[in-house]
């Protein structure tokens, strides 16, 4: 397990993940690693998500959960990275450019292949065939075998068979049987600790697959043999629930034939983009997403006679309803261990608000930043102000500091999915703590 931020030399981190300077460069060209000490080669990982050398997976967990080895914080990682793979992708053309060069989804196929296979496994077992033969017990009765075979009666409008013919439905593993055990096997295995939050190495799926496994490697293919076994049986299947572990089983072959051994990322090394779009979710309740063009002034270079506006002001959540204005920024900060805000972060909150046309009321001015403890979904945990001998400077309203429970609100957030209008917090359990 990792923890984004974590810093070490060159030497050590190789030594930590057991790989070569090349691939550890690689890594830093990817952008997992910065150099945060260029004297003594220090680098710091810079990632949320899940680093994948030499066929394992290391865990990188967000820098407030720093020591904790929580399984259920992997979890919610995997779910808030793909949430905003998701929604970003929806939002492509208004992503900044950054949001997308920051995201890396090398391994996402691995993932969302392992996660396809437990959801078809568990909910149909292993692949499997029926077939049909008579019994003397006739539970479901086979009508075509008893009107050949039996006697018919006619008593009144009625007729009665003298011979009832029974239809017993046996299940046999299926043709695919072997390659879903393989696969699934496979990317377990690959996938660990990952996977280790679906699928425990104990689990009955896995000692079933183990078993299938065993009793079919005399006759396991070759890569050729086994995309041809899947390709003949998708031209020939008309059940969709089939066609359906086909095609996953398709693209795992394929996706293993390009597969190679460098070092791969799945997540971000910018993950105040993702903790941001949390926030965009966690304040829909406090109404609609508000312009701050059209409601505040703009700084712009007047030059002689030629006036440069800038790229303007943009909060991270601007939200507008009948009980005024919310200016709300988030924050990536770990405040539990005094890591707060800079002056630049306060200077351009206060900006904000000050621009603002005069007769709009403003709600909130905040940082909205994350927090790990057993606290409410919202509440109030300190604020930022300008203070001159000792005493406040009521030229400038202060800027609140809220923290946003992380559990709650990613939630919350991972309920999103395709065009769905997702929940958000409630904010008036917030009015209690204000001031």
């Amino acid at each position: 397990m990792l923890w984004e931020g974590q810093t070490y030399n060159a030497h050590d981190w190789c030594e930590r993940l057991e790989i070569t300077e090349s691939d550890f460069q690689a890594l830093i060209n990817e952008g997992a690693f910065r150099s945060s000490d260029t004297e003594s080669r220090k680098y710091r990982l810079d990632l949320v998500g899940f680093l994948f050398v030499k066929r394992r997976a290391f865990a990188v967990l967000p820098k407030i959960f720093n020591g904790r080895t929580d399984i259920s914080i992997i979890r919610d990682v995997i779910s808030c990275i793909r949430t905003y793979r998701t929604r970003i992708k929806r939002r492509m053309r208004h992503a900044e450019a950054s949001e997308i060069l920051s995201f890396h989804d090398d391994k996402a196929k691995h993932i969302d292949l392992f996660l396809a296979l437990i959801d078809w496994t568990s909910d149909r077992g292993f692949h499997s065939e029926d077939f049909e033969s008579a019994t003397d017990e006739p539970f479901d009765v086979n009508w075509s075998a008893t009107m050949d075979q039996g006697i018919p009666l006619h008593i009144g409008n009625s007729v009665i068979y003298s011979e009832i013919v029974g239809r017993r439905v046996d299940y046999q593993l299926g043709p695919l049987a072997p390659l879903q055990a393989k696969a699934l096997l496979a990317l377990h295995a690959q996938l660990i600790p990952v996977s280790l939050f679906w699928l425990n190495e104990h689990d009955p799926i896995l000692d079933l697959a183990r078993d299938i496994n065993a009793s079919s490697l005399p006759r396991s293919g070759t890569f050729r043999n086994e995309l041809e076994e899947v390709t003949s049986f998708l031209n020939v299947c008309n059940r969709d629930h089939d066609r359906e572990l086909a095609g996953i089983l398709f693209d795992w072959l394929m996706d293993r034939s390009r597969e190679t051994q460098k070092p791969s990322i799945f997540g971000t090394n910018a993950f105040h983009y993702v903790w941001e779009d949390i926030c965009r979710v966690a304040t829909l309740s406090l109404g609609s997403q508000a312009d701050h063009g059209s409601i505040a002034s703009q700084p712009v270079y007047v030059m002689q006679n030629d006036h440069r506006p800038t790229a303007g002001q943009k909060p991270d959540a601007l939200r507008a309803n009948q009980a005024g204005l919310s200016i709300l920024d988030a924050k990536w900060y770990d405040v539990a261990t005094g890591d707060l805000p800079g002056v630049q972060d306060i200077v351009k909150q206060l900006m904000y608000e000050l621009s603002i046309q005069n007769d709009i009321p403003v709600r909130y001015n905040a940082f909205l930043v994350p927090m790990t403890n057993k606290s409410p979904a919202l509440h109030v945990i300190g604020r930022a102000e300008m203070r001159a001998n000792n005493q406040s400077d009521i030229r400038f309203k202060p800027i609140q500091i809220i923290g946003v429970s992380w559990d709650k609100a990613v939630s919350l957030y991972c309920k999103t999915s395709g065009r769905t209008q997702p929940d958000a917090l409630d904010w008036t359990s917030i009015e209690e703590c204000k001031g």
